[in-house]
């Protein structure tokens, strides 16, 4: 389906919306680009288990919830490629389960080595109990 609408600030805006994977993608064209969000899970999904991996248009992606906060960063580890979601939510840190590397969930920054890289961060909506992540 598509839908266009014009903004307050006239801003022509294309919305195209899909299933796939039991959520729903969502495809903005703003600003002479795409931007992808996609309703990731229920905010209820992450009481009991905080930290979980979603693939979204083909890049792994990290969802932690500390506190009533929910982040998203990359989930692949900078320094091996270790899932970072079998690793540890310690606070705002996730520890990498192969070699230790620890990342700051809201920004992706390294706190620890030996990964030398940050993580991608990606901003994270939460409506109506639902969240979403814009790509």
């Amino acid at each position: 389906m598509f839908f266009a609408f014009v903004s307050k600030y006239e801003i022509i805006t294309l919305v195209y919306i899909q299933l796939q994977e039991n959520c729903i993608l969502t495809y903005e064209f703003q600003d002479g680009g795409f931007m992808t969000t996609k309703k990731s899970g229920s905010v209820k999904e992450l009481e009991y288990a905080p930290m979980k991996g979603v693939v979204v248009d083909g890049k792994e992606i990290l969802i932690a919830k500390t506190g009533t906060k929910i982040f998203a960063i990359g989930n692949t580890c900078t320094h091996r490629g270790c899932k970072l979601s079998g690793g540890k939510l310690e606070g705002e840190t996730v520890r990498c389960p192969c070699h230790g590397s620890v990342f700051n969930v809201r920004t992706g920054e390294v706190m620890k080595g030996p990964a030398k890289s940050p993580e991608p961060s990606y901003t994270v909506t939460v409506e109506n109990d639902e969240f979403s992540i814009d790509l």
